[in-house]
């Protein structure tokens, strides 16, 4: 019986994968500074943050098809949220702890025998967990962005990324006091978008 042309695509792609130059998992470190892209007036609750600092550590399994490389990852990440003096008392802070799964696709140019010049793009989906200032919120996270490495001898990577942050709160039941009771209202739902640049370094086990 002649296989279903259907799956041609498919066989295609995992013989690709399986002649490739090179395969192997890596695991990477990210330092994120974040401004935060909120426009809300004076007052709002809650407001825009001076500015966002956090760390990531992602782990996946790149796949190079020189001079086209693509890379599955997983990751996890914290942030603190850092605001303004709203309340004539210290300044408030969030903690952010994402967790997270997408991929980078990028272009390997050499530069030298033990260089090479390596551009990508990235994006992830995941969930965040808010507490401190948002009280022990959760949301959906997401981001997308660009990347510039320098691949050193074959498994070092350093490099800079800029990209595009958002942690999606939907809405949530509150107690709000109504005389000598409470009853159950409907926050709406809160989107928290910042950019973020910084700096990463990685290794490549092949």
């Amino acid at each position: 019986m002649a296989p279903n042309r259907r799956f041609y695509p498919l066989l295609a792609l995992l013989l690709l994968l399986t002649t490739a130059a090179h395969a192997g998992p890596t695991l990477s470190t990210d330092l994120d500074l974040g401004t935060s892209t909120r426009s809300l007036p004076p007052g709002e609750v809650p407001p825009s943050p001076l500015y966002i600092l956090g760390f990531v550590l992602r782990a996946g399994w790149r796949f190079d098809l020189s001079p086209v490389w693509f890379l599955p990852e997983v990751g996890v990440g914290y942030a603190s949220e850092r605001f303004a003096d709203i309340f004539d008392g210290p300044s408030e802070n969030a903690n952010l702890t994402r967790f997270f799964g997408g991929g980078r696709i990028g272009w390997s140019s050499p530069l030298g025998p033990q260089l090479h010049l390596e551009p990508a793009i990235y994006g992830h989906v995941g969930a965040g967990w808010y507490s401190g200032f948002y009280n022990q919120m959760t949301g959906y996270a997401c981001d997308v962005g660009v990347s510039l490495d320098l691949r050193i001898r074959r498994h070092l990577l350093v490099g800079v990324q800029l990209g595009y942050d958002v942690v999606t709160i939907p809405p949530q039941p509150v107690l709000t006091p109504s005389g000598a009771t409470y009853i159950t209202t409907t926050a709406p739902a809160i989107a928290d978008p910042w950019v973020s640049y910084g700096l990463h370094a990685g290794w490549l086990f092949w």
